[in-house]
């Protein structure tokens, strides 16, 4: 596929053909003898099966960090290659907002911009997030001035940024949808 979950359980397949100098097959060439390297971070790659006798032989990766992946075939039975590809991994669904931006300690009166991420359980930022936020406070008094309910768009990418917050007491961000 073109596009990965980064959830460690998505999984894309390598496929390596081994060919002769007259583009014959090469069956059994084991996974010791197969050297792809996988450019990015976090990512799994279990061994390369035996070449059969279409001479193929296919791994599988997964990562939990969304991002371009670039493949590159090093060597085969010691032989250089030069074959590259790329897979990306894109971020799961989010399953934490953060918040960013307010000071502690909290100076009343002082307003501070907020910026909310979206978050998958990896920590990728979810850039197709839509969901609505919204931001209570505990403050009785009613000084806490707080950004109005926002729905994210798909321009946001997963972030959005609040001016002119000012924050009193306890303010708690809530979500609705995805």
């Amino acid at each position: 596929p073109d596009l990965v979950v980064a959830d460690n359980a998505a999984t894309t397949t390598i496929t390596v053909t081994a060919l002769d100098q007259f583009a014959n097959p090469i069956a059994g060439i084991t996974d010791a003898n197969i050297n792809v390297t996988v450019g990015g971070t976090n990512n799994s790659a279990l061994s390369f099966s035996t070449t059969n006798a279409s001479g193929i032989a296919t791994s599988t990766l997964s990562s939990t960090k969304a991002e371009a992946k670039l493949l590159t075939l090093v060597t085969i039975n010691a032989i250089a290659m030069t074959a590259t590809d790329t897979v990306t991994f894109v971020a799961d669904n989010a399953t934490t907002l953060t918040v960013a931006g307010i000071t502690d300690p909290v100076v009343a009166g002082v307003d501070s911009g907020v910026t909310v991420t979206a978050l998958d359980a990896n920590a990728n930022i979810d850039t197709n997030y839509t969901g609505t936020i919204t931001f209570t406070s505990s403050d009785v008094k009613g000084s806490t001035v707080l950004p109005g309910n926002y729905t994210f768009v798909g321009g946001d990418n997963g972030v959005y940024a609040f001016d002119g917050t000012t924050a009193g007491e306890i303010v708690t961000l809530t979500t609705t949808g995805e």
